[in-house]
């Protein structure tokens, strides 16, 4: 079952995904399909997403990015070795990737444990836990989210806060749209 969070932005969302509603989701996102507003006039986590990416309008099409299809078995298959997390402090962070050609920064990253801190995001990421555990702890608030396997998480642009990774993380994301 989908839990949808909706909090006015900048906020840091975590939400309770199966690999099929991603999946859906990913393709509704993509065909335009999505879009609304909730009983209380916030954008919810899906169409935040869908807010941030229009690259591309509903009718006519404009700026379309490629249909991208990834199978399961790429997502959770082996990745590209790409050195240590920029900007760690603890841990020994190796990270591992694969690209998605679709029009914008998208594909699958893991990162072994570590931490670093993140000064204000340059843009929004959107990203989907696959597996493992990571600590984000919000620089503005002080909020500290444990988040893991099956949460979505939104860093909006000019975010800043820390990452703390305590089980090797893997994450489907997309940034670079704003």
């Amino acid at each position: 079952m989908t839990t949808l969070v909706a909090l006015p932005p900048p906020i840091c969302v975590e939400v309770r995904l199966e690999t099929e509603v991603l999946v859906q989701f990913v393709k509704a996102l993509h065909d335009g399909d999505i879009k609304g507003r909730n009983e209380q006039g916030y954008v919810d986590a899906c169409c935040l997403m869908h807010y941030h990416c229009q690259q591309f309008t509903i009718s006519g099409r404009k700026n379309m990015r490629p249909y991208v299809y990834v199978p399961a078995a790429k997502i959770t298959g082996e990745l590209e070795p790409n050195g240590h997390r920029a900007g760690y402090d603890s841990g020994d962070p190796k990270t591992a990737i694969l690209k998605f050609d679709s029009g914008f920064q998208t594909g699958v990253w893991e990162c072994q444990p570590g931490g670093w801190n993140i000064t204000p995001r340059e843009d929004t990421e959107v990203c989907y836990i696959v597996s493992g555990r990571v600590t984000v702890t919000d620089g503005a608030t002080g909020n500290v989210h444990e988040v893991s396997a099956g949460d979505v998480v939104v860093q909006p642009k000019g975010w800043s806060g820390r990452w703390e990774v305590t089980e090797t993380i893997r994450k489907v994301y997309t940034h670079g749209f704003d």
